[in-house]
């Protein structure tokens, strides 16, 4: 291999490994700022925070088995010279299965939310949130 050539394989190796290191610097940083949110016993009773892990907990549980599997397929088709006729179906296929599954997961998630949010904050609960400008009454 050649210098010029181990140069551009090292570079493009640094390049998109700094962009998986941004990614997940910025998943750390986001859970640092919302980590008054969360500690934030106006906003959540103390007492619902043990429903709350449970969410936490059933959904890491849940993304794998949601995830089907469809990056692992991604990489394993996408680069696999055998299936060089069929490369360009395959990142479509993935995008429109996880669309697919995240408009699912998103209109059952609406459909139980209701009843999650008296489960964590208590039936004195309006349907509007303060991020959208409602209240939140509350009587602890």
């Amino acid at each position: 291999m050649s210098r010029t050539a181990s140069q551009s394989t090292l570079s493009r190796l640094l390049r998109q490994g700094s962009v998986y290191a941004l990614g997940n610097l910025l998943l750390k940083a986001s859970g640092l700022l919302l980590a008054p949110l969360y500690l934030n016993t106006t906003l959540l009773p103390q007492a619902a925070y043990g429903y709350l892990v449970l969410l936490e907990a059933t959904a890491q549980l849940l993304l794998p088995l949601l995830g089907l599997g469809l990056t692992t397929g991604l990489l394993k088709f996408a680069t696999d010279p055998v299936q060089r006729d069929r490369q360009e179906a395959v990142p479509f296929t993935v995008l429109s299965v996880s669309l697919g599954v995240a408009l699912l997961v998103l209109g059952l998630s609406w459909l139980v939310a209701p009843r999650l949010g008296t489960l964590l904050a208590g039936p004195t609960v309006r349907s509007s949130c303060a991020c959208s400008g409602g209240t939140w009454p509350r009587s602890f």
